[in-house]
């Protein structure tokens, strides 16, 4: 006869694709002695469901059957965080070693970005310093947390205190900061 597949054989993976913005969650059935169980369309439709544990942060898809003893699901998130996942075969949860993806901020925008500037009133005496702040985000919101390199400026236009500008510094958290006496 056919094997029969069995959860505590089968495995799970994570594969990130489109540039991260989408994981491909796959499951592949195997039998007890580790051989790829092989399923046409009508066997193989919904022996298998990717499930989340817990509540999750990102958008996770129907499980589809691909063929060849193969199941895929694929997760989605705009919001920065975690989530684990595992599967059910026939309905019965597999409990095996979750797996984990991890949602990170994307691209840096500049319209999500916060701009601060403390104090905004100084004493034009050249000894007082305010402290303009660039905070960066992606364009869900989500606060950029590490170093993205050189990537801002801060300058005045057309006013004589460009000049005065020192360098802007990197704390290496998504923060950049320049003085301005």
């Amino acid at each position: 006869g056919r094997p029969i597949p069995f959860a505590s054989f089968a495995r799970m993976a994570v594969r990130p694709q489109d540039r991260m913005l989408v994981s491909t969650l796959t499951v592949v059935l195997r039998d007890k002695f580790d051989n790829i169980v092989m399923l046409d369309a009508n066997d193989g439709k919904g022996l298998v469901k990717v499930v989340g544990k817990d509540s999750l942060v990102g958008t996770l898809s129907a499980t589809s059957y691909q063929g060849d003893g193969i199941y895929t699901a694929k997760v989605t998130s705009s919001k920065v965080g975690k989530d684990a996942f595992d599967f059910e075969l026939s309905g019965q949860k597999a409990n095996k070693d979750d797996v984990t993806v991890a949602y990170v901020a994307g691209v840096a925008d500049a319209n999500q970005s916060e701009f601060t500037v403390i104090p905004a009133t100084i004493t034009a005496d050249g000894k007082q310093a305010s402290t303009l702040t660039v905070i960066l985000k992606d364009r869900y919101g989500n606060a950029i947390t590490s170093s993205l390199g050189k990537i801002v400026d801060i300058y005045a236009l057309d006013t004589p205190i460009y000049k005065d500008l020192t360098t802007v510094v990197d704390n290496g958290d998504g923060t950049y900061k320049l003085s301005v006496k």
